[in-house]
């Protein structure tokens, strides 16, 4: 089975900072968030803003490419799961509407996808404050409640802090490949 690394926080925790770094270190695909392509498409800022219609769009579209890479059985890491778009989702809006669901039914799907899991704690280390997307506290909120969705599915995670290259040095410690060596990502198929 290629690996196929999940990278759960926050907004603004860092995960597509720490995506970047350890596809390149692993030398493996990097699938990237589809929903700031859809933000930068559509000139906007926060996609957490959006309902969970929108939010179910982007967890569907993220679970497609996550599917296509692992049909052809190579090895990536995402900066952000298909899963996150239920906890998001849920968070935003307490009554379970179908969309709500929809939104669930895709981060189920997806937990059992990915061969590791590795969290950010949201504000563990020094970052450009400028771009955090929505309040510290609802931020660290979102951490909790998205720990506890984790740890309510049973999902064993691995938790990094510190500096991008601690963190890069923990995962790859965790993986037990030795010295991450710098590569270049691999390619990813597209649709």
């Amino acid at each position: 089975m290629s690996l196929r690394i999940a990278i759960w926080g926050a907004p603004s925790a860092g995960k597509s900072m720490l995506a970047r770094a350890l596809a390149t270190a692993l030398g493996v695909g990097l699938i990237e968030e589809y929903a700031t392509e859809w933000l930068r498409k559509h000139g906007l800022q926060a996609w957490f803003d959006e309902g969970p219609k929108v939010q179910a769009q982007f967890g569907e579209e993220q679970l497609k490419r996550e599917r296509r890479a692992t049909v052809a059985n190579l090895p990536w890491v995402t900066d952000s799961p298909s899963g996150l778009c239920w906890p998001y989702a849920a968070k935003r809006d307490d009554a379970l509407t179908d969309v709500n669901h929809d939104c669930y039914g895709v981060f189920v799907r997806a937990l059992t996808g990915y061969t590791h899991h590795v969290f950010l704690p949201f504000g563990d280390f020094s970052y450009d404050h400028s771009r955090i997307r929505i309040p510290e506290h609802e931020a660290e909120e979102m951490d909790r409640w998205l720990r506890a969705v984790l740890d309510m599915h049973g999902v064993n995670y691995l938790i990094v802090r510190g500096s991008v290259q601690d963190r890069v040095d923990a995962v790859v410690n965790h993986l037990g490949v030795g010295q991450a060596t710098i590569a270049q990502p691999a390619q990813m198929p597209r649709a």
